[in-house]
């Protein structure tokens, strides 16, 4: 009778962590690893809110984020600088050369 009780707690236990909804794959769809601070890395700490209390706990670190002036700007894809013309010229590459030699290039 004890091996079952025990069983039927396991089993119990077992089901009971399943129906636990498992925060950090919920909040993975909505706030990509990149984005997140160094706390909201670890899987233990994410699970430790619900899924509306991590919500809430993003929506305040992008804020925070903004307020100090490192929001989606800072963090984002970069541009590709502006193209600069240079007027055309002659170079032999002996003695007729030409001023855009000497400028900075943009090997990309």
């Amino acid at each position: 009778m004890l091996l079952y009780v025990q069983a039927s707690q396991q089993s119990f236990s077992s089901r009971q962590q399943a129906a636990v909804p498992d925060t950090w794959a919920r909040i993975l769809r909505v706030w990509p690893l990149e984005t997140r601070p160094a706390e909201m890395l670890e899987r233990d700490f994410v699970n430790s809110f619900t899924f509306d209390q991590a919500i809430v706990y993003k929506e305040h670190y992008i804020e925070e984020l903004k307020r100090q002036g490192k929001g989606e700007t800072v963090f984002g894809k970069d541009t590709w600088p502006p193209t600069k013309t240079f007027p055309e010229a002659q170079d032999n590459c002996a003695d007729k050369l030409c001023p855009v030699r000497y400028t900075v290039r943009n090997y990309y």
